[in-house]
C-alpha cells in the first residue's frame, strides 16, 4: 500500500507566494522597459529594479529542490521535488537524523549511496518518521542511544561573529 505525504497547505501556499514574488521581481524591469518607463526612472531606481531581478533570478531555482512530496510503499521511499526524484529501497537505509541549516529544518535519511532529505513541514510527518525508524536495521545509528556526534555549523558561527561585531 502506497502512502503519500505532502507539504502542509499553508507551507505550500507560502512557497507559491514567495515564488510569485521572485517572478514579479524578474518581470518588473522587462515590463517597465517594454512600456518605455524604465529609462525614465532615476539611476538608483533602475539599480533597485535590476538588483531585485538578479536576486529573484538567483533564488528562484532553489525552490525546485525542495521536497514537496514523499511516497512510501512496500519497495521503499521516494522523495519528489520539482527538479529531482530520489528513490531508496528500505534495505539500503542506514539512519535517520534531524538537521537544520539556513533555518530550514529537515529530516535526512542516510543510505549506502548518499542522503535523502525531506522537510519537517510534511503533513503527518511524525507517522513517516516512525515508519522509517521501524525500517532501520538493529544496531544502526538510530539505536545507539545517547552517543550523538555534534558538528560545528560554520554558518551559525559566521552569524554569531557578525552579531558580535555589530554589537
Amino acid at each position: 500500500m502506497t502512502k503519500t505525504y505532502r507539504l502542509k497547505a499553508m507551507v505550500f501556499v507560502r512557497m507559491l507566494s514567495e515564488v510569485t514574488l521572485f517572478i514579479v521581481f524578474m518581470a518588473l524591469p522587462v515590463v517597465l522597459l517594454s512600456l518605455g518607463k524604465f529609462m525614465q526612472l532615476s539611476i538608483p531606481g533602475r539599480a533597485v529594479f535590476i538588483t531585485l531581478a538578479v536576486i529573484g533570478l538567483g533564488l528562484l531555482p532553489f525552490y525546485g529542490f525542495i521536497t514537496w512530496q514523499v511516497r512510501a510503499d512496500a519497495n521503499g521511499i521516494t522523495c519528489v521535488s520539482l527538479f529531482k526524484r530520489h528513490f531508496c529501497p528500505w534495505n539500503l537505509i542506514r539512519g535517520l537524523s534531524r538537521r537544520s541549516s539556513w533555518n530550514w529544518l529537515r529530516y535526512v535519511i542516510e543510505t549506502q549511496d548518499g542522503e535523502l532529505s525531506f522537510p519537517v513541514l510534511l503533513k503527518d510527518c511524525d507517522e513517516l518518521v516512525d515508519m522509517i525508524r521501524s525500517a532501520l536495521p538493529a544496531g544502526g545509528p538510530a539505536s545507539r542511544g545517547s552517543s550523538k556526534l555534534f558538528e560545528h555549523d560554520n554558518v551559525a558561527a559566521m552569524w554569531q561573529v557578525a552579531q558580535m561585531l555589530y554589537g
